[in-house]
């Protein structure tokens, strides 16, 4: 049976046409191109109003985002959820299948990498303490605590997520093959 995935693209109002076309383009290639799954795209480009007391930390935001959507969706429906942050300007087509591959229990990114760098490791899935930017993550972690997203002090949104799969038993980490690259400023 085809697992079923959601592919979750957060972009703020005054994101850039040319990012946003970008990373709804990036997103459609991996319909036609990952053949063992059914994959769906959701879109959210509403803004988030915070009042000041409520944000703690640069990513404050993003907490609030990634939690409306897990809210707003019925992410239950769904075997993944992979979150890929407008700031991603490429990414292989098969991204799905590859980070499946790599680590189909636990939460996996590609290696993220700036435009021009070369990626000069070995190919191998390399254990983290969280992940971020591009993060394929099982929906059954999300069944089994509310907590989901969490502003935490020092770390970035995925923190949080990442520390209750490794709670569970399941890896975190980079499949190291996979490359992500960013958008040039």
């Amino acid at each position: 049976m085809s697992d079923i995935l959601l592919v979750l693209l957060m972009h703020q109002p005054d994101l850039s046409g040319h990012m946003q076309r970008n990373a709804i383009e990036k997103a459609t290639d991996t319909l036609l191109n990952n053949d063992h799954h059914i994959i769906n795209i959701y879109v959210d480009r509403r803004p988030i109003i915070l009042p000041n007391e409520s944000i703690k930390t640069s990513w404050s935001k993003s907490v609030a985002a990634y939690n409306r959507v897990l809210t707003d969706i019925q992410f239950w429906d769904y075997d993944y959820l992979l979150w890929i942050e407008p700031k991603v300007s490429d990414y292989p087509c098969n991204l799905p299948s590859r980070l499946i591959e790599a680590n189909p229990e636990g939460i996996t990114s590609p290696l993220i990498l700036p435009p021009g760098i070369v990626n000069a490791t070995d190919g191998s899935f390399e254990d983290r303490e969280y992940v971020h930017t591009v993060t394929m993550v099982p929906t059954s972690i999300y069944l089994n605590d509310s907590e989901s997203y969490t502003d935490h002090p020092t770390n970035t949104q995925h923190f949080a997520i990442c520390e209750l799969a490794r709670s569970e038993g399941k890896r975190v980490g980079v499949d190291l093959s996979t490359i992500a690259t960013l958008q040039v400023p």
